[in-house]
Order: C-alpha cells, then sequence, then structure tokens
C-alpha cells in the first residue's frame, strides 16, 4: 500500500495516473479516440438531437494563480485556492456543446424564486474559486472564497458545475450535477479540483541499526492541510529525493512521522519500539530537496487491543485493516488481515494526537478495483475499545441501459438504471468514467441523485457534456445512507474518507466520523452517440 512517486513531476506521476485507469483496459476496447484540452474542445459542436444555442458563448481566461502556503482551506486561512486551469465566464445565451441531446437539466431559477448562496470544495475541503455553476439556466462563477450566489432559484432545484484543473502532463475536467436540492446554502463537494503537486524530501532516519532489527517494519507517513502520503515497510537508511504528493498550493507544510513495530507471522502486530514525528516544508516549485530527519531511537510505547465482531455480508473476499490516523491528516497502515475471520482483536498503540480506524471491507477482490466493493470503518478508536461491531452494505448492482442497443450510441433519451444494495436506497453517485486509456483521460460526469432510473443530465448550460464517439463505463456509489442531495450538501462536504482513493483501501481527508462507501461492479461499456 506504499505510494511512493518516483521521479518528480515526472514518471510518477503518470504511473500513478495509469494505475488508476489500468482497470478499465481489461475491460473495454477502446473507442475513436478525442483529444481533451480545454472546455474549447468540448464546445466544438451541437449536442446531438439538439442544435447548439445561440448567445454571447464563453471563453478562458488565463491560468489561475498559484496559491501560497496558507491558500485554499488551510487551518491558517489566507486566500482560496485559484487552482483551477482559467476561470470560465459564460454569455447568458451560453455556448453550444456536445453530448447527448436535450434533457430535463436543472430546474430553479423561476420568477419569483428565493436566492441560492453556496460554495463549491473539493475533497479536503480546499474552497474552488473560477467553477461555473448553474442553476435553472443561469450560470456564474465561483469567486477566490469558492462562494456563488444565484438569484430566484425555485424551491427545488439542480445544481450543476464544471471543474477543470491542470494535472501535470494533461488536464482534466469533470461534470458534476446534484439533483433535487432544497436548501438555500448548499456546499458541492467534487473530488479534485486542484493541481496535483509533489515535492522531494531527504529523510535520515537516526538509530534504525539498532531498532529496525529482524522482522521489524517501518511506516512513514506525512500529512497536512492539503493531502497524506505514506511509504510503508521503509527503509532504514532513508531516503534521498523521495517524492511525496499532496493537492493544491505549490508550496505546504506537512507533518512526517516514523513508526517501527513488529509484526507475526500474519502481519499482525505484536509491539510497538520507535517513534517520532518532525514537521516538514514541501514545494513543488523547486529543485531543493527538503531535509528531514526521524529520530528512531528505541522509546517505550504503550499499546492495548481494539476487539469486536465483523458481520459479512455477502461479497467473495473479506479484510480487514487497522489505521493510525493522526489530527494533522497523516495516516499509517498499521495491518491489513485478509484471514476472514468474523472475530478480531488487534494491537494498536498509543500515541499523541492520533487515534485508530478499524476498516471492514469486502468485494470480489482486495479493493474496488476489481469489481462491486462495500466498506465500513469505526473511527476515532482507541487501546482498550471493545465491542466494535461492523457490517459491510451491499453495492448497488444490475446496471442497465434500455434500450440495450443504445449501448453503442448513447443520447439524451437512453435510460440508465440500477437495483439498489442493501441499505443503500436513498442517495447515490453516479460516476461515468472515460475509458480512452491511450490518451490517459480519466474526465467523467458525476451526478449526485436519489434516482433509479435516469438519462444523462444537462451540465452547465450544455458548457459540458460526456465526448461523442467516446467510450466510458459507470459505477454506482454510495457515501453513508444519506437520504437526499441536501443531506449531502453539508458544509463540510459527503464524500466517504475512503473515496478518494482509487482502490478505496485507505482513508484520507479531514473528515472524522464512523462512515460506510459502497461501489458496484463496472457497467458494460458505452458509446456516446457522436
Amino acid at each position: 500500500m506504499a505510494r511512493i512517486v518516483k521521479s518528480k513531476m515526472g514518471s510518477g506521476i503518470v504511473a500513478r495516473r495509469l494505475a488508476r485507469i489500468a482497470p478499465l483496459a481489461s475491460l473495454l476496447a477502446v473507442a475513436a479516440c478525442g483529444s481533451v484540452v480545454g472546455i474549447e474542445d468540448l464546445n466544438s459542436g451541437p449536442r446531438p438531437g439538439a442544435g447548439g444555442s445561440a448567445g454571447n458563448g464563453g471563453d478562458i481566461s488565463s491560468a489561475g494563480d498559484t496559491v501560497g502556503p496558507n491558500g485554499g482551506n488551510s487551518p491558517n486561512g489566507g486566500s482560496a485556492g485559484n487552482g483551477q486551469a482559467g476561470s470560465i465566464v459564460v454569455g447568458e445565451g451560453g455556448e453550444a456543446g456536445i453530448g447527448a441531446g436535450p434533457s430535463s437539466g436543472g430546474s430553479g431559477g423561476a420568477t419569483g424564486g428565493t436566492p441560492v448562496s453556496g460554495h463549491v470544495i473539493d475533497f479536503w475541503g480546499h474552497k474552488l474559486s473560477g467553477v461555473p455553476v448553474e442553476i435553472g439556466g443561469t450560470k456564474v462563477v465561483t469567486d477566490e472564497a469558492g462562494a456563488f450566489t444565484i438569484p430566484n432559484v425555485a424551491a427545488q432545484y439542480d445544481a450543476s458545475l464544471v471543474v477543470q484543473f491542470p494535472d501535470n502532463y494533461d488536464g482534466q475536467i469533470y461534470g458534476w450535477v446534484y439533483q433535487g436540492l432544497t436548501r438555500r446554502d448548499p456546499t458541492l463537494q467534487v473530488y479534485h479540483g486542484l493541481q496535483a503537486q509533489t515535492g522531494e524530501v531527504d529523510i535520515t532516519t537516526t538509530h534504525t541499526a539498532q531498532t529496525l532489527t529482524g522482522t521489524r517494519t517501518m511506516s512513514i507517513a506525512f500529512g497536512g492541510p492539503d493531502g497524506n502520503w505514506e511509504v510503508t515497510g521503509a527503509s532504514g537508511g532513508g531516503y534521498d529525493g523521495l517524492d511525496v504528493g499532496w493537492n493544491g498550493p505549490v508550496t505546504t507544510q506537512d507533518n512526517a512521522y516514523g513508526l517501527i513495530w513488529q509484526p507475526d507471522a500474519n502481519d499482525l502486530p505484536t509491539g510497538y519500539y520507535a517513534y517520532d514525528t518532525q514537521l516538514v516544508a514541501l514545494n513543488g516549485a523547486s529543485s531543493t530537496h527538503s531535509p528531514l530527519t526521524l529520530d528512531m531511537t528505541t522509546k517505550m510505547i504503550a499499546s492495548g487491543n481494539i476487539s469486536g465482531t465483523v458481520t459479512p455480508g455477502g461479497g467473495q473476499t473479506r479484510n480487514n485493516s487497522v489505521f493510525l490516523q493522526f489530527t494533522s491528516n497523516a495516516v499509517i497502515t498499521l495491518l491489513s488481515d485478509s484471514s476472514g475471520n468474523t472475530s478480531f482483536a488487534y494491537l494498536v498503540p498509543t500515541i499523541a494526537n492520533s487515534s485508530v480506524i478499524f476498516c471492514a471491507a469486502e468485494g470480489n477482490g482486495v479493493d474496488a478495483s476489481f469489481g462491486p466493493y462495500a466498506l465500513v470503518h469505526r473511527d476515532g478508536l482507541a487501546a482498550g475499545n471493545a465491542g466494535i461491531m461492523a457490517a459491510p452494505g451491499k453495492p448497488a448492482s444490475l446496471l442497465a441501459v434500455t434500450p440495450a442497443a443504445d449501448k453503442t450510441k448513447v443520447s439524451s433519451t437512453t435510460q440508465f438504471s440500477y437495483q439498489p444494495g442493501t441499505g443503500s436506497s436513498g442517495l447515490v453517485v453516479v460516476k461515468f468514467i472515460n475509458a480512452d486509456t491511450q490518451l490517459l483521460k480519466v474526465d467523467g460526469l458525476f451526478v449526485v441523485t436519489t434516482k433509479q432510473q435516469f438519462t444523462l443530465p444537462k451540465v452547465a448550460n450544455d458548457s459540458f457534456a460526456l465526448i461523442g464517439g467516446d467510450s466510458y463505463v459507470w459505477r454506482v456509489e454510495t457515501h453513508g445512507a444519506l437520504a437526499n442531495a441536501d443531506a449531502a450538501a453539508e458544509p463540510t462536504g459527503f464524500l466517504d474518507e475512503f473515496s478518494e482513493d482509487f482502490y478505496k483501501t485507505t482513508p484520507g481527508g479531514p473528515r472524522r466520523s464512523n462512515g460506510s462507501y459502497t461501489i458496484s461492479d463496472y457497467s458494460d461499456a458505452i458509446t456516446i452517440a457522436p
């Protein structure tokens, strides 16, 4: 589970991008290739079934400003992240788009309605500037605090937005639609909206010759307001130029941690022997390595068991994992147990400014990339906690397109449907993933909805649409048991802490609460009508 980038802003980033989309390659025959450079390409023609509407059109401004170390949603405040590739300014008439034909789009915007004032944030809580948000045909752009206001909105409405950001070798563009909102102060959370950064760190670990002996293992973890990073099975000799990743500002400050423990033959901890933490400054624009020294002298570390029972949900494989989570957002993976035992007892350390997360997961493989997958996690645990109960849910199933022939020519009239999993009949996120692996495109569409049958929604007055001729797969996620979109639009967001990681095996982000997550199997491939 180590997440090590091999070279700064280079092959390591590509490797991570490839890892995210590699499972699709074995499932799909990629359709005709198209290029995505920016919103201009997405607006190259009218949507099939409807001509592009006239209007003032739109343009893309120059690249967004680089944010300093106190930008975004860091504890130190500061200006919000301007990490978008550019603000998108759209005329009243909108612009032509491509993708499916006319659809229901967003409701709201009726004369006599009341204003909606909200925010757009990413997984880490950064407030995103320059994001076009549309409600009822009125489109605005978020300000430097990620805020927007749209007047005269009906009691119930849909909100759509387009997130565009650079990702080193290629930009990414995603559409999001929140359906059935009523609240006047929605926070619209998306997975990503700021550029991925990496900074090089030279790590020296002292006294490991005495402490990291025999079969003992060491992890080094980093955490801050902009991301977390972990090296498992870390070398006692340290690292020269280890790449550490985060999202957002070019510079950030992380807490770094080292922990040494003894695993048994099943890789379960039997004792903890050394620990240290230090601050480290990271700079994604500098070729100078940040120095970090961790003192791994043998120390007395208190420990005790957490114990409980897992109720299986019916997945083919089961796995328990335990993490040490720090208030800085850093995470150390303590164990991964695939024995399948329903009762468990695991030894965990007691370390200042940290708590323990227990996670029970199951599916058709060891992680979400293999097919349907479900997990439940219990946060805020400590040594001595007993009677922990965990029961993973069941993902959605029977993903279908009607009529079936439409899989090769999806349009605005194509009907999508799925069967909810046990206990997940409320809010879901339907994610459409571009399967064009040749161009490293993972651009897609996320629909936050309670609908079990739906068509492709209109996004931001057609300034974004799935790309005609491209191949996509779609999956259905749940993030806890949320009743509706209003419940997902709370100020802190709703995305489960395990959901950002592509494999769904590692927690992240600033959220601290018990939760659950499910994701369906991949659908059959669909092709958007040209």
